[in-house]
């Protein structure tokens, strides 16, 4: 195998260097750029008898791109003062990881990511409000308007809201399995439902149900309807 580094300093003008002494082969070789703190570049080239080397080899660097995290809830709401991080799956390897939290609009901007995939981690790492979710960003040389790397983003929906158990039973306290429940939010203007079926023990559980006003809607074949109004403040625990 055929390995060599080259340390090259940056300067004003193009950096280059040069390598003598190739050995020939039929398999190519992978030349990269490395600069840490900024996006390299690689490209496989073949160095044979039948095919030398011709023309130079040009790798950029780049630097990292802005990207814009915008964290909103299932009925469009900012998550504010919510903790972000980033951080980096596969390669490049050395990327380093990135924390924000969201200000009042739900958004995170980090300034200066490099490209490559990342694990986004939302929530305190105790208790993430979300399963990691996988983004990919692309590096700003590929998304450059006027010499300026654009910025890039994506939004991802955090549900929030506090778990709620309903247990269903008849007249004596027995579990109703197969109960259907219906919940309707009815303080506001946007048709918001959730719905469920009871387990064999009675029981169902809601795990984000919003702070506000909810009619609970309960049936069942050959037992009577049933309705109940519940309000969740969003602070304390809700009632079973």
């Amino acid at each position: 195998a055929f390995r060599y580094v080259q340390r090259v300093a940056l300067t004003a003008g193009t950096p280059s260097f040069e390598v003598r002494n190739v050995p020939f082969s039929s398999y190519g070789y992978i030349v990269s750029a490395y600069a840490p703190g900024l996006n390299g570049n690689q490209m496989t080239v073949e160095i044979s008898e039948e095919h030398p080397l011709a023309e130079d080899v040009r790798l950029a660097i780049t630097p990292g791109a802005p990207f814009s995290l915008l964290l909103r809830d299932q009925d469009n709401g900012p998550l504010a003062s919510t903790e972000v991080r980033l951080v980096p799956s596969g390669a490049p390897l050395g990327r380093p990881a990135q924390s924000k939290s969201t200000d009042n609009f739900g958004s995170a901007v980090f300034e200066n990511l490099l490209a490559g995939d990342y694990q986004v981690l939302v929530g305190p790492a105790s208790a993430p409000l979300i399963e990691p979710q996988r983004i990919q960003v692309q590096s700003s040389g590929h998304m450059m308007k006027g010499g300026v790397p654009q910025p890039q983003g994506t939004t991802l929906v955090v549900p929030s809201g506090t778990p709620l158990a309903i247990a269903v039973t008849d007249a004596y306290g027995n579990p109703l399995a197969d109960a259907a429940v219906r919940l309707q939010a009815t303080d506001r203007r946007q048709l918001t439902l959730l719905e469920g079926v009871t387990d064999v023990r009675g029981q169902l559980h809601f795990s984000r149900v919003q702070a506000g006003t909810w009619q609970i809607d309960v049936s069942k074949t050959d037992f009577d309807r049933r309705f109940k109004q519940l309000t969740l403040d969003g602070r304390d625990a809700p009632p079973e």
